[in-house]
């Protein structure tokens, strides 16, 4: 009853937030936190940020990887907005391609507004979601994980790779 009510609200077929809401589901999300991620996913597409079940997927590996802190589907949906105003790129290419970097930043302490950040800048140059994902990872495995080379060049500007990290 909830699904079909929303349908009539945001403009959206009952079966594409079916099909989201059984993603959700399958994720471990139920009742109210369900339907929450839902309506939020359901009103992202509406907008035009691209299909219900692409914002579901990406809002929750945004609440999965960010867990720790307490990340609600609220904030990731207002962050992964304003990344969108803000930025260049498309919203559906961007809900599709924000999975492969979002763990590996909240594993490396990096804030998800951060991330946002970073995409929004870069798509403002370089339109494209993906790319700005997979530099941004390249960017993370590498200050996890210098090379020699990258460790020299930095103590040439006087900057440990410690130093760079911790900032």
């Amino acid at each position: 009853g909830s699904m079909l009510g929303l349908a009539g609200e945001v403009g959206k077929a009952p079966k594409e937030l079916a099909d989201a809401m059984y993603f959700l589901a399958g994720q471990g999300l139920t009742g109210a936190r369900a339907m929450d991620a839902l309506t939020l996913s359901a009103k992202a597409s509406a907008a035009g940020m691209g299909e219900t079940k692409q914002i579901a997927q990406a809002m929750v590996a945004i609440m999965e990887s960010y867990s720790s802190t307490g990340m609600t589907a609220a904030h990731a949906m207002d962050v992964l907005t304003m990344t969108v105003n803000r930025g260049g790129a498309e919203a559906n290419t961007l809900a599709t391609s924000l999975g492969r970097v979002t763990g590996i930043a909240a594993a490396a302490g990096i804030e998800f507004e951060e991330v946002g950040a970073y995409i929004a800048t870069f798509t403002k140059v370089i339109p494209s979601a993906a790319e700005a994902v997979t530099s941004l990872r390249a960017l993370i495995m590498n200050l996890e994980k210098p090379s020699e080379g990258a460790k020299e060049a930095l103590g040439a500007l006087g900057v440990s790779v410690e130093d760079l990290q911790k900032s």
